[in-house]
């Protein structure tokens, strides 16, 4: 093996061991993973405000939705509620692991509207959720998310205050029952 490639190997094979390296103080700006308490494998969601460019503004609440029965909702109809809308998959293994979380917050008797949004059919999403006995309110977007929703991925949750405004935003999976959570929605009731 040339001189070049041993070189090579040796610096990938130290970035590799330096970037996994648990006991490392490193950490990336804006990272809300670090040095928190950890539940249930998921950490409590960075709810500061300036987490999304939207912050503060008001989104767009004419978005049509619907049941799983089928009825049409529309996102303006919770308007003066606060608002904690999910988009999530059925596929999702992220997904999955936050919603016993989600479940346990809607527990809490919070004056809040809970919307978990699949892109997903009904027959999906039920068959999803009738094995483990949950009574999520689950809600099918049909169509294009307007461009307020849009996310680089999922689970992407949206906490809207009263007035319509993006209060919080989260991408990834969290641990929604912890009591910063559960404080963060309060004050906003």
């Amino acid at each position: 093996m040339s001189a070049f490639r041993l070189s090579l190997l040796a610096f990938f094979t130290l970035a590799l061991v330096t970037a996994c390296d648990k006991n490392s103080d490193q950490t990336v700006p804006g990272d809300n993973k670090t040095k928190m308490e950890y539940i249930s494998g998921l950490g409590s969601p960075d709810l500061s405000p300036g987490t999304h460019p939207k912050s503060g503004q008001p989104v767009e609440l004419n978005w049509e939705l619907k049941t799983l029965a089928g009825e049409k909702v529309l996102l303006s109809d919770f308007k003066g509620k606060v608002i904690f809308l999910n988009l999530w998959a059925t596929w999702c293994p992220p997904c999955k692991m936050e919603l016993p979380s989600i479940e346990k917050l809607t527990e809490q008797g919070l004056d809040v509207k809970f919307l978990l949004v699949s892109n997903e059919s009904a027959d999906e999403v039920t068959s999803f959720f009738k094995p483990i006995d949950s009574r999520l309110p689950a809600f099918l977007a049909e169509g294009e998310y307007p461009s307020d929703f849009m996310t680089e991925g999922i689970p992407a949750t949206y906490i809207i205050d009263k007035e319509g405004k993006l209060a919080a935003f989260h991408l990834g999976s969290a641990q929604w029952d912890d009591p910063s959570v559960i404080d963060f929605l309060k004050k906003l009731q």
